[in-house]
């Protein structure tokens, strides 16, 4: 990542998750674990529901997926540093779990949500890195058919 010499306000964002203390880590499970008050605890994913109502292919809605899939689609677990909310299992990281059921397009935008918006609160990302994200999933996702 030192050899790029561009100004794009994507490689600052990525340069700033690289070079983070915290801990990053993805997975796509039907079951995770997270803590809360000290106590371990377990959340599910159960499959997706596609409302067609909720579909967004021509993009004119800044919430939900385009894919119109509704449920559980991920969660964030963030550092409460000892206060409430539910929290990672570990210290110093951020768990994001991304409901298996979703469709490639449907994960890769939940995905992108979850890195770009939740983790914007620790690491004051850009909001490009989300759009960013979004495409290169998408390129990724066409090549899973």
């Amino acid at each position: 990542m030192n050899k790029y010499s561009g100004n794009s306000e994507n490689y600052k964002s990525l340069l700033l998750l690289a070079e983070s203390e915290i801990g990053i880590f993805v997975s796509s499970e039907s079951q995770t674990s997270y803590v809360k008050n000290n106590e371990l605890y377990t959340e599910s994913f159960n499959q997706v529901v596609i409302e067609e109502d909720f579909k967004d292919l021509e993009f004119k809605y800044q919430t939900g997926n385009i894919t119109g899939e509704t449920g559980n689609l991920g969660v964030t677990y963030m550092p409460t540093k000892g206060g409430e909310g539910k929290g990672p299992v570990g210290d110093n990281c951020i768990q994001i779990n991304i409901n298996p059921t979703l469709s490639p397009i449907g994960a890769a935008e939940t995905f992108s949500h979850d890195m770009a918006t939740h983790i914007y609160i620790l690491s004051q990302m850009a909001i490009e890195m989300r759009l960013y994200i979004i495409m290169r999933m998408v390129l990724y996702a066409q090549t899973w058919n």
